[in-house]
């Protein structure tokens, strides 16, 4: 979950291929925004898909956090110290031509069963940062194609609106992968911080080489991505020039 989900992707260029197909067509025909039958349509029905959207999203997110506080069995990524299978002094490998000096497996995403009640908050937590910044950006969305269909496109509500969007996308984009690195830390914890182990038998019998894999360390995974700071940054910019329209509508009004 660190990035946004790709129905989100879909929904943002929809929205701007939108609003593009509305200014070339208004640079054309000089009419003003919205008078365009085939642009207006176009607004109603990703206002439609925004709408929906935002539906699913908030049941969705729902429903995965009540699946991570209560399944038995929970997905989660593993972070783990580089990792590369070992085989015994005594096994002897044909058929392969190049051997791995270096390097390994640093994450893993299983299903792990028996977190404790932390983790499983952590999780929780990362899910429902995902989903508010979603729903928040749909609801922009919204307002953004409602606006150009009033034509009224410099409302200050919609100018908020985008700033409370950038504000959703650095404190959520970068909130929800703490929430995962935390929680993938004590996971793995949990599942590899091993403190001892034995055997049944003298010897193991392997019926498959790919069978000896050893055992991973536990590991954290701190690296984070800083999208988020740079598109809410971006649409804190926009929002400035809502407000600078919104100035040359009030003053255009005010000529009439």
């Amino acid at each position: 979950m660190a990035a946004l989900t790709w129905w989100t992707a879909l929904l943002v260029l929809l929205v701007l291929g939108t609003i593009a197909t509305v200014v070339v067509i208004e640079r054309r025909s000089g009419s003003r925004p919205g008078t365009d039958v085939g642009p207006t349509k176009a607004v109603r029905v990703t206002r439609i898909i925004a709408i929906l959207y935002a539906v699913v999203t908030v049941f969705g997110t729902v429903a995965d956090a009540l699946q991570r506080l209560l399944s038995d069995a929970v997905s989660v990524r593993l972070p783990v110290k580089p990792f590369w299978p070992g085989l015994p002094n005594t096994v002897e490998v044909t058929g392969t031509t190049a051997d791995v000096v270096g390097g390994g497996f640093d994450h893993a995403v299983v299903t792990v069963a028996g977190l404790d009640t932390a983790t499983r908050v952590w999780l929780a937590a990362g899910d429902a940062l995902q989903g508010a910044t979603n729903v928040v950006i749909a609801v922009v969305v919204v307002m953004l194609c409602t606006s150009i269909i009033r034509l009224d496109p410099f409302r200050p509500a919609l100018t908020r609106g985008i700033n409370l969007t950038a504000t959703s996308i650095i404190v959520g984009g970068l909130g929800w992968q703490v929430c995962d690195a935390v929680a993938g830390g004590l996971a793995s914890s949990q599942v590899l911080r091993a403190t001892g182990w034995s055997l049944d038998t003298a010897e193991i019998d392997w019926t498959d080489i790919r069978q000896v894999i050893g055992l991973p360390m536990a590991g954290h995974e701190w690296t984070l991505d800083f999208w988020p700071i740079w598109v809410g940054l971006a649409l804190f910019a926009v929002a400035a020039v809502f407000r600078y329209g919104q100035k040359l509508q009030r003053d255009s009004d005010g000529l009439v």
